[in-house]
């Protein structure tokens, strides 16, 4: 039925029980509303419905598609598969992804840059190995970590170490085997011998080996040559060499699915190669500086040297003030005037030139006086090549009864922690060289005897 010629027009549709649908076009209407030639629910955009048989396609012309707002135009690579929402990896470990989209927790991986140093790539925690079977088997077991050495783990110089050990038994015919180390099918090392003939339970066997990353990207290669051990009874061991004379080609921008294989040369009962233990790590990041100093480290210079040996020098003069504890520095001059049984000073006692020698570069730090009576008071100065300063601006006295009593810069407490000295020190510095001078002084006519002390630090 068709509905034209009436403004605003409207079609009215009853339904088959109760009530009515209008279908009434917009006000400024225009295009054509096809509508497919099957049973089915027409989906509106406000209600709640399961689409079937629907395919979005973002590359089709006007098509956008959001997840949390943010616009999905395709996927990365030509894979299909959704993640799974259980594959939750570890925050800087490569996954890796089943057929199905789910993955694990991943291990470490290389940037491009190469492994990190220090850290361990797998290591087996159950046994495995050939037993009467001459069908190449793995030595190594159940494992935490990953055997999967990702893409770019290898550039050049990086260096990966292998350790694989466990027992052996052998019946009485002798027998040959063969021991592999492998990136998936590239084989980087073989070891060949023949186990002399005769029942032994529970030998010892092991394969220690560094495998060094030369070149790099897709035309890297592996170095590898090492000793695969067994012992017997008695600890004499049978070898194998696993020799290369050149590296073995390796596209190191590709994952290195890492096996150690065993082969025996016949199916024998009683015949067995077990790996208990085996692991593989990056070996800890080289010492790249001593002391702050990086790139090569030569021998030590400066206070402290050494010359190509393990002993060390400390150089001529090189300890210094500097370098010492003040008290280490401390140097006193003692002037004794008098004496306890003598007579009474005289003022011209207490000026006397050049009483003590200083043959370095000092700095005065304190002059203390005593007495055995009375309070005598003395000025001291320096002379430096007959010219005089006085290291006092003031005569400096004894206390009462000829007490102690001292001068420093700051007018603290004394040396001896206990005396508070009076600020009167200056012109502290001496030159090598200089004396030590008794410039003048006031006897007070009762003390017999004076003590003067000055005490300098060496420069």
């Amino acid at each position: 039925m068709q509905v034209t010629g009436v403004t605003g027009s409207a079609l009215v549709l009853s339904g088959s029980t109760s009530g009515t649908t209008i279908v009434q076009p917009s006000a400024a209407a225009s295009g054509t509303v096809t509508l497919p030639a099957v049973t089915d629910t027409l989906v509106a955009r406000a209600t709640t419905d399961t689409l079937t048989n629907k395919t979005y396609d973002t590359a089709g012309t006007g098509n956008v598609f959001k997840l949390s707002g943010t616009t999905v135009t395709g996927p990365a690579g030509t894979g299909a598969k959704v993640v799974a929402a259980t594959a939750i990896g570890t925050s800087g470990n490569c996954m890796q992804w089943a057929a199905t989209g789910a993955g694990d927790a991943g291990a470490p991986c290389g940037s491009g840059s190469g492994g990190a140093a220090g850290s361990t790539l797998f290591s087996a925690t159950a046994n495995a190995g050939p037993s009467n079977t001459a069908t190449e088997t793995s030595v190594i077991g159940t494992i935490t970590g990953s055997k999967t050495i990702p893409a770019n783990t290898f550039v050049n110089g990086t260096l990966i170490q292998v350790s694989v050990s466990g027992l052996y038994s052998t019946p009485t015919v002798a027998d040959a085997l063969t021991i592999k180390l492998k990136c998936g099918s590239t084989v980087l090392g073989t070891a060949s011998l023949t186990l002399t003939a005769g029942v032994l339970s529970n030998g010892v066997w092991r394969v220690l080996a560094d495998i060094a990353a030369r070149g790099s990207g897709a035309s890297g290669t592996l170095m590898l040559n090492t000793i695969a051990e067994f012992t017997g009874s008695a600890l004499t061991p049978s070898e194998a060499k696993i020799s290369n004379t050149s590296a073995v080609a390796y596209d190191f921008t590709t994952s290195c699915a890492f096996d150690v294989t065993g082969t025996w040369g016949a199916a024998q009962a009683g015949e067995t190669l077990t790996g208990t233990t085996a692991a593989a790590w990056i070996p800890g990041a080289p010492v790249s500086s001593v002391f702050g100093q990086t790139g090569a480290v030569g021998n030590l210079t400066g206070d402290v040297t050494t010359s190509g040996s393990s002993a060390a020098t400390i150089a001529a003069n090189a300890v210094t003030s500097a370098k010492s504890a003040v008290v280490n520095t401390r140097r006193t001059c003692t002037i004794l005037i008098g004496a306890d049984n003598g007579s009474a000073l005289a003022n011209t006692d207490l000026a006397q030139p050049r009483w003590c020698y200083i043959p370095y570069a000092a700095t005065v730090v304190e002059v203390m006086v005593a007495g055995d009576a009375g309070t005598p008071s003395v000025i001291v100065g320096r002379n430096h090549a007959g010219t005089v300063a006085n290291l006092v601006s003031s005569a400096l006295a004894t206390g009462a009864i000829g007490a102690l009593a001292c001068s420093n810069t700051g007018g603290t407490t004394g040396l001896d922690a206990a005396t508070t000295c009076g600020a009167t020190l200056q012109n502290t510095a001496i030159a090598a060289g200089d004396w030590l001078d008794l410039v003048s002084g006031t006897a007070g006519g009762t003390a017999k005897r004076m003590s003067i002390s000055v005490t300098y630090t060496v420069n």
